[in-house]
């Protein structure tokens, strides 16, 4: 048996989140590199490291000869990994890399421990689920008492999709570019997109952050689905004006989440 292996972001777009490896054997990688994981910040359709279990024991090994390092050094031919150990991946900005932090937990003791006290969750992290939760029952509601006749409607604006999108545009903000959080009043909350990737790009503690992101992400939800009621409801004009608010909150009519906006803006006229 061996053990559990985690990965926790220290940089990059998917700073803060813990990536579990689910076997004893994955690829490393970026986007569209066919890798096991594949991880946003670091360059496109390239896979980087193997991960593996020889013997008991994580190692780690290199596809790409001298682009990892381990602790601060280069790889050497056989590379045991400790919990603690941080590895780093290069960055889509030049010169700069992203690093992940190693957790390694028995699967015993980790079973013992669900077991006797239960997952723990903070007290932050829980109210901005059941707030997220609350604002999908509430959207679900205005699907269900204006439900339309049309069902290729519901399609185009159902809100997984419209929360893939916002979870894709915010995953592909370059967190690298840092900015001083001094400079931004800590009460704020960013008015659009472009506010929005300064703030998650400053040097601002992590759960601050999450805060940030989750209320932006709510209040384009809103308009989304104000919108569509709007639309059930036969008033076009009003509808048109919510989905006008998404394209000024997103601000770029490139990135995934305006362009549903777009779509329906385009259907209603």
């Amino acid at each position: 048996m061996y053990d559990l292996l985690t990965l926790q972001v220290k940089d990059g777009p998917q700073i803060g989140q813990e990536i579990n490896v689910a076997s004893d054997k994955t690829s490393l990688g970026g986007k569209g590199s066919g890798s096991e994981i594949e991880l946003s910040g670091i360059p496109h359709g390239v896979q980087f490291a193997e991960l593996k279990v020889v013997s008991g024991k994580w190692t780690i090994a290199e596809f790409q000869p001298r682009s990892i390092l381990l602790n601060g050094r280069q790889l050497k031919r056989k590379n045991l990994l400790k919990s603690g150990d941080e590895i780093q991946l290069p960055s889509l900005k030049k010169g700069q890399s992203i690093r992940y932090k190693i957790d390694l937990v028995a699967q015993k003791k980790q079973k013992e421990a669900k077991d006797s006290s239960g997952p723990k969750i903070k007290p932050l992290y829980l109210v901005l689920g059941v707030s997220y939760l609350m604002l999908m029952l509430m959207v679900g509601m205005y699907f269900v008492a204006n439900g339309s006749k049309d069902s290729g409607l519901i399609a185009e604006i159902g809100m997984v999709d419209v929360t893939s999108a916002l979870n894709e545009d915010i995953a592909a903000i370059d967190t690298n570019v840092a900015t001083n959080s001094g400079n931004i009043a800590l009460s704020d909350m960013p008015v659009n997109f472009e506010e929005l990737k300064q703030f998650l790009s400053s040097d601002m503690d992590a759960e601050r952050k999450l805060v940030i992101q989750n209320n932006f992400k709510q209040r384009v939800l809103k308009l989304f689905s104000e919108a569509w009621r709007l639309e059930q409801q036969g008033r076009t004009v009003d509808a048109k004006e919510q989905y006008e608010k998404v394209l000024k909150a997103m601000g770029d009519p490139d990135l995934v989440t305006p362009a549903i906006a777009l779509k329906r803006l385009n259907e209603l006229n």
